[in-house]
Parts: structure tokens; C-alpha cells; sequence
């Protein structure tokens, strides 16, 4: 776990994603992510044309390319760049407000 996320964080966050899994589409993206978060246990937080960014509940960011069909079985690959994670925790405050003072730091992830 990044040495910032706090348990708050993990408790939070793992609520929001069953919030989410109710009703996938209140957050705006595409309702297909719910099968990603489902099975990586991660909330979807952006995705465009080359693929999508989810955040777990250790503060882990995953990235899941655009280039597969995004089932249950897609490859994910860990997000490890400050500034890609910088991204992943912007979007989630934005879709996920409840979120927003409980984030690590990207510099720690």
C-alpha cells in the first residue's frame, strides 16, 4: 500500500465501488467499465480512445489498454509514472467527491 493511503482511504473507496457497481452509470463514463471494476476491484475513475484508469483501494492506479475487449480477463498493467497517477487521482476526485481529502499522495503510489 502506498505509504500514504490511510484506511480511510481503503474503507472509502471500496464503498464508492459498491455505490458504483448499483448504478454504473451515474458517473458518467461508459456503463462497460463495471465489468473492469468488478473484476479488479477498482473504481473506474477515466477512460478515452487508448484505454482506462482505474484506482484500487491500496492507492494503486491500473490501466487497461483500449486494444482488447474489456472483459473480466483484460490485462491491466500497473501505472507507476507520478504523473499519470497525478491524472488517475484528479479524475477520481472528480467523480468521486467523498474521495477527495482521503487520496495518497501521487508521489508516494
Amino acid at each position: 500500500m502506498p505509504k500514504s493511503a490511510l484506511p480511510q482511504f481503503r474503507d472509502a473507496l471500496l464503498h464508492e465501488l459498491g455505490i458504483y457497481l448499483q448504478d454504473p452509470s451515474a458517473i458518467g463514463l461508459t456503463s462497460d467499465l463495471a465489468v473492469l471494476a468488478r473484476a479488479h476491484s477498482a473504481l473506474p475513475v477515466r477512460a478515452d480512445m487508448g484505454g482506462v484508469l482505474l484506482v484500487r483501494s491500496t492507492g494503486e492506479v491500473l490501466f487497461i489498454h483500449s486494444d482488447q475487449d474489456w472483459t473480466a480477463e483484460s490485462e491491466c498493467s500497473l501505472v507507476t509514472g507520478a504523473e499519470r497517477i497525478a491524472v488517475a487521482y484528479t479524475a477520481c476526485e472528480g467523480r468521486y467527491p467523498r474521495l477527495r481529502n482521503l487520496l495518497p499522495s501521487a508521489n508516494d503510489a
